[in-house]
């Protein structure tokens, strides 16, 4: 069996004038790259501390992680308090799985680059839980649109917050 990505897939289908919701609903998609999912999980006590470098790291740490795991990122926002990842699963690894392997090692190679944030909070840097949706239920407008005003919300948080 061929492993195509998401996005090679999403393009084949949409030049035949395919919708993202109609990808998803005739299930070529998770056959061949996995279920495309929207998951949003939050920092411990939901604490605004995703902001300046802790931010690209948190950014840079999940697409490499990521990439080791095969999971393609359609699109995603880290912002001031929370994360915001579209992204596709293979069909080998489970969403509960990918999430754990996710915030754990995510949680590490923070605290290896960000060693004083290590005992804010007793070893845990995401909060429990998760929120995810596999988009099929959703339009890809819908998801960018969400992803796009979270990002937009997001920055104009932190720009107030360093502009005080």
């Amino acid at each position: 069996m061929f492993f195509f990505t998401a996005a090679d897939v999403i393009i084949f289908l949409l030049q035949f004038g395919k919708s993202l919701n109609e990808i998803t609903q005739i299930g070529i998609l998770s056959r061949y790259c996995g279920e495309l999912s929207l998951v949003v999980f939050i920092p411990k006590y939901r604490k605004k501390v995703l902001y300046g470098k802790v931010r690209e790291d948190v950014r840079e740490i999940l697409n490499t992680l990521c990439k080791y795991k095969n999971v393609e990122i359609i699109a995603g926002a880290v912002c001031v308090d929370h994360v915001h990842l579209s992204v596709a699963i293979p069909p080998k690894l489970s969403v509960s799985d990918f999430m754990g392997y996710l915030k754990g090692k995510s949680t590490l190679m923070l605290y290896d680059r960000h060693p004083e944030m290590q005992s804010k909070w007793d070893k845990a840097f995401w909060a429990r839980g998760y929120y995810v949706e596999t988009i099929g239920n959703i339009t890809d407008e819908a998801v960018q649109k969400y992803i796009k005003e979270q990002a937009e919300e997001s920055r104009k948080e932190d720009s107030r917050s360093t502009a005080l």
